[in-house]
C-alpha cells in the first residue's frame, strides 16, 4: 500500500514539473498566439474589398487536436468576412493569396463584423496540424480597415 502511494506522488510530483506543451502551467495560464499576415504583424490590413490569409500556423504543438478559442476585432466598423482553413501541411506560398490545394475552408467564424469590438468563437474541430485564418472585406468595408485575430488553446 505504502509503495501504491509513493508511485502515485511520484507521478503527480513529475506532472506538475513537466507540463504538457498548451495546456495550463502551475499558475493557471493558458497559452495564446497571434495570427500574423505576410507582413510578420499582428494586425492585418484588410481594407476595402480585398481577400486576405494569414501566415499558416502549426497548431499541434499545443496539445491534442480538438477545439480552439478565437478572439478577433477589426479597428473600424467595416463589412468582414473572417473564416478558417486547415491543413496537412504548411502552405506551399505564404506570401500572396493561394489556390493551395492542401488548405480546405472548414470554418466561417463570423459572416459579417460590423464594429470595432473584440469578439470571440470557439472552433469545435481542429483536426489537421496546419491552420490559416483567410479575411475578405466585403461590400461596404472601409479602406482602412485591419482585423487582428488571437487563438487560444
Amino acid at each position: 500500500m505504502r509503495k501504491a502511494l509513493w508511485l502515485i506522488m511520484a507521478f503527480i510530483c513529475l506532472c506538475l514539473m513537466n507540463p504538457v506543451k498548451g495546456q495550463a502551467d502551475s499558475t493557471g495560464s493558458i497559452k495564446v498566439f497571434s495570427a500574423v499576415g505576410t507582413q510578420d504583424t499582428g494586425t492585418i490590413s484588410v481594407g476595402g474589398q480585398r481577400l486576405v490569409e494569414t501566415k499558416s500556423q502549426n497548431v499541434s504543438e499545443l496539445g491534442p487536436l480538438t477545439s480552439m478559442g478565437v478572439m478577433y476585432k477589426t479597428s473600424v466598423a467595416g463589412s468582414v468576412l473572417l473564416s478558417l482553413e486547415q491543413s496537412y501541411a504548411a502552405s506551399a506560398v505564404e506570401k500572396t493569396v493561394s489556390a493551395d490545394s492542401g488548405f480546405i475552408l472548414t470554418h466561417n467564424i463570423s459572416v459579417n463584423i460590423n464594429d470595432a469590438n473584440w469578439h470571440i468563437a470557439t472552433i469545435d474541430s481542429v483536426s489537421m496540424p496546419w491552420i490559416r485564418f483567410r479575411i475578405e472585406g466585403l461590400g461596404g468595408n472601409t479602406d482602412s480597415n485591419s482585423i487582428q485575430i488571437k487563438f487560444v488553446k
